[in-house]
């Protein structure tokens, strides 16, 4: 994990002073650890064993190592390849940024920290156990966007009149189903009726409809998403539990 840790660190200083020190060599020495390190756990269980998809609880995690050596070791061959051929990679304009793309990607070795952060692992598997209710209420949060939509262009977008002194306000946010379901999104994400105010107290529906759009919407929504997710969380970590205590028990 301190490889990792400090393999983040150097991905962070090379970012923001990529011309100071000579980071390839550095990158490489680090590809040489973790290639190294990919190769003895393949010598040890066999590779048949690491890809082995069925009772491996690891198999997610060992393709996602080999991915990432490979595209580690893949970087290196292209840059040894074109080392020095500028006017070759000026004229191939997609293996310059296939370099680039690998190089980039780089960065996800970080996300292996999480493997060996049983809380944080617990945190992001809940967050991914999360992901398929969060997406029903992504479709139900649009489909709330729209109704409410369809209900403000047709009381406030088409039938202002022009001698309203609210009339461009009107269009400009409540024009069209596209506009208002963007302008309504933003008061979920980032609640804030300042924009609003004096068309909303000129008209009184409109305070009403939006104040409830917001708790509903927005505190309720993201209210929603937050009790998915923890509850992916505690269950994964009771699951996690009982199968730490169902080792303990057969162990004994």
């Amino acid at each position: 994990m301190g490889l990792i840790l400090l393999n983040a660190i150097v991905i962070g200083l090379e970012t923001d002073y990529a011309e100071s020190f000579h980071w390839d060599i550095v990158e490489n020495i680090f590809l040489l650890f973790f290639t190294m390190e990919l190769a003895i756990r393949m010598y040890c269980l066999g590779v048949r064993r690491f890809f082995h998809v069925h009772n491996n609880p690891d198999i997610a995690w060992n393709i996602f190592d080999f991915l990432l050596v490979s595209m580690g070791v893949l970087s290196l061959l292209l840059h040894c390849l074109t080392a020095g051929s500028n006017d070759f990679l000026a004229r191939n304009a997609t293996l310059f940024r296939i370099i680039r793309l690998l190089r980039i990607l780089r960065v996800l070795r970080i996300i292996r920290i999480v493997r060996f952060l049983k809380q944080l692992y617990l945190l992001a598997y809940g967050f991914i156990e999360g992901t398929m209710a969060v997406l029903w209420v992504t479709i139900l949060a649009s489909f709330m966007l729209y109704i409410c939509a369809v209900i403000l262009v047709r009381a406030y977008g088409k039938n202002s009149n022009e001698d309203d002194p609210y009339h461009e306000f009107f269009q400009q946010h409540f024009g069209s189903i596209p506009t208002t379901m963007f302008a309504l999104f933003e008061l979920i994400t980032a609640p804030d009726l300042a924009p609003y105010r004096a068309a909303m107290f000129a008209n009184p529906p409109l305070v009403i409809f939006l104040v409830i759009f917001i708790i509903l919407g927005s505190f309720g929504i993201n209210g929603l998403l937050v009790a998915l997710i923890n509850e992916s969380i505690l269950e994964k970590n009771q699951a996690r539990i009982e199968a730490d205590r169902m080792d303990r028990e057969a162990r004994v």
